[in-house]
């Protein structure tokens, strides 16, 4: 029931939340949220004693949809700033079958995981692997993709009409 709940409240939660990810744009955004998201799975990992607690278990659950949806829309975004308008279409869907592969390929690890570690361990491995995005975050340099992509492209310019971060 809580997981239904909470799904909906979240896909709420992402339509209110666009504007203000518009604002102070995508990749700020994504970096807020992963690193959000690596501290709601670390603590649900540190609270591994207290998972019999239906309340324990549903702030872990909504936290976990209320930040993911947070940062799908903050990639979504990132996605679409980074697409060269000439082939935009192709380009945003490889970015989103990429991000898909990703999941996928989350799920595959989980059996060998669990099969070598507690599900405590594989919460904190998580939220270690989520600080390790936010800190390759600052390393993806927008422009420098923008003026890569309009040279392979052979256009003018490399920065398309999108909203800026203040």
């Amino acid at each position: 029931m809580w997981n239904s709940i909470g799904g909906v409240a979240a896909a709420v939660f992402g339509v209110l939340i666009a504007p203000l990810i518009d604002r102070v744009g995508a990749q700020r955004a994504l970096f807020w949220g992963l690193l959000v998201k690596a501290v709601v799975i670390g603590i649900a990992g540190l609270l591994a004693s207290q998972w019999t607690a239906e309340e324990t278990l549903v702030a872990i659950v909504l936290g976990v949809q209320f930040v993911g949806q947070l940062l799908t829309v903050a990639s979504i975004a990132l996605f679409m700033n980074i697409c060269s308008p000439r082939i935009a279409a192709t380009q945003f869907a490889v970015y989103m079958a990429s991000s898909n592969l990703a999941l996928s390929a989350g799920s595959i690890l989980l059996g060998p995981l669990d099969a070598a570690f507690s599900f405590q361990e594989i919460f904190l491995i998580a939220a270690g692997l989520y600080l390790v995005l936010v800190a390759l975050i600052p390393l993806f340099k927008l422009s420098a993709h923008r003026a890569r992509a309009a040279e392979l492209l052979g256009e003018n310019s490399a920065e398309p009409p999108v909203a800026q971060a203040r």
